[in-house]
């Protein structure tokens, strides 16, 4: 800070001037006030002096601070500059990519109402296709139904057994005439030809059965298995190719004679006559494919109690029936054999086993329907009322058409 000069100097126009007070017209009245007011004045000269230069140096920071930020709006403009065209193209794109979403939801929906319009048409044409299978298969039933009787009649007739090539001997077949007459009936020509019409291809029926010889490893270590109904022999089919040790037994000729003629045991005889005739507790298995459902409620109680005394300890007991579960089968296919005598629903049967005393069960519901029909994915249109209607329908017709019971004697 600059020197404050004295109250005391010769010259003193210049104190008066730098105090800041007019001349005073005589010198002992200057110098008297200048004597007496010199320390207040002092600090306020000194103060007055400091607030100066304060100011000063604010102002040059002032100064500093506008050159900066001119600098800095210099530099924003010129970024701005480079920017304007930056937006221009992200505004084109931005347009362009809202022209692209609404195309692309346009052509979703499009796609959508195709892809709905083509599932409705292919299913139009499966049901098509299977009404037309379905005649189809009517058709070639009746024929063959009404075929195979009159063939094996005559084959019989003129002495030729059902199968039998010319030049090759066949084996005859020794029937049990206690048990039931050697004398091919029409009623025995019948239901040989009911069974190829309704029963379907044998390979498909193995393929089947197949699913039953796990069931089978885990006893057939214990003796023989007795197949009851044996049929054309698939299950006896099966059986040899895994080798167990096996034998069947029916009461229509033709079919034992069809078994004996592949090589496969088979015997002409009546389930309860010949259960009652083996010993007891000898047996390891006894399967009865769709065999139940042809007996009167007593006669199937017999036969269950025979087949536990004929099993040993630990054997089992395979029961297949259909199952009147599914609508279709209940209401139309249980009576493309007249032979059924009613259907077996699952509880029932299985309240059978366990009135004799059967407590070891195994209830399986054999899915050969192939895949339900898809239920909507949620979200699309009716889902609520559709998916009801859907699973309401698989539930009775497109549910298992067979099932089975698996019984283990104790």
């Amino acid at each position: 800070m600059d020197e404050i000069p004295s109250p005391y100097p010769r010259q003193l126009s210049a104190d008066a001037a730098v105090l800041g007070l007019p001349p005073p017209r005589k010198r002992f009245f200057r110098r008297a006030v200048t004597h007496i007011a010199w320390p207040i004045l002092r600090h306020q000269i000194e103060f007055n002096h400091a607030t100066v230069n304060g100011f000063n140096e604010l102002k040059n920071e002032i100064n500093e601070l506008k050159n900066e930020i001119n600098e800095l709006k210099n530099e924003i403009n010129e970024l701005k500059n480079e920017l304007t065209p930056l937006l221009a193209i992200v505004h084109r794109h931005e347009s362009t990519l809202h022209d692209h979403s609404e195309r692309l939801e346009l052509a979703r929906e499009q796609s959508f109402a195709r892809h709905a319009e083509g599932i409705g048409l292919v299913r139009r044409d499966l049901g098509e296709l299977a009404l037309k299978l379905n005649e189809f298969r009517a058709t070639y039933s009746m024929g063959v139904a009404s075929i195979l009787p009159k063939m094996a009649a005559l084959e019989l007739a003129f002495g030729n057994k059902p199968g039998a090539q010319p030049g090759r001997s066949v084996p005859q077949i020794e029937f049990t005439p206690e048990l039931v007459s050697s004398t091919v009936t029409e009623l025995d020509s019948f239901y040989a030809g009911l069974t190829e019409a309704f029963r379907g291809p044998e390979v498909l029926v193995r393929a089947r059965l197949r699913d039953y010889v796990s069931d089978l490893e885990t006893v057939h270590h214990l003796g023989p298995i007795l197949d009851v109904g044996c049929g054309r022999g698939e299950m006896l089919e099966v059986m040899r190719e895994v080798n167990f040790d096996a034998y069947g037994i029916d009461t229509n000729p033709l079919c034992v004679e069809a078994c004996q003629q592949r090589g496969l045991t088979a015997e002409l005889a009546e389930v309860r006559d010949h259960l009652a005739s083996i010993p007891n507790s000898s047996l390891a298995a006894i399967t009865a494919i769709h065999l139940v459902e042809h007996m009167p409620t007593e006669d199937l109680i017999e036969f269950i109690n025979l087949a536990m005394v004929a099993l040993k300890s630990g054997g089992i007991l395979i029961l297949e029936t259909p199952n009147p579960e599914n609508v279709l089968v209940s209401s139309l296919y249980f009576y493309l054999d007249p032979s059924h005598h009613h259907p077996l629903p699952p509880p029932l049967l299985e309240f059978i086993l366990a009135s004799r005393g059967v407590v070891d069960l195994d209830i399986r519901r054999l899915e050969r329907n192939g895949a339900p029909v898809p239920s909507p994915a949620e979200g699309e249109p009716w889902f609520g009322d559709v998916k009801r209607m859907v699973d309401a329908f698989n539930a009775r017709f497109a549910c298992a058409p067979d099932y089975t019971v698996i019984a283990r004697r104790p």
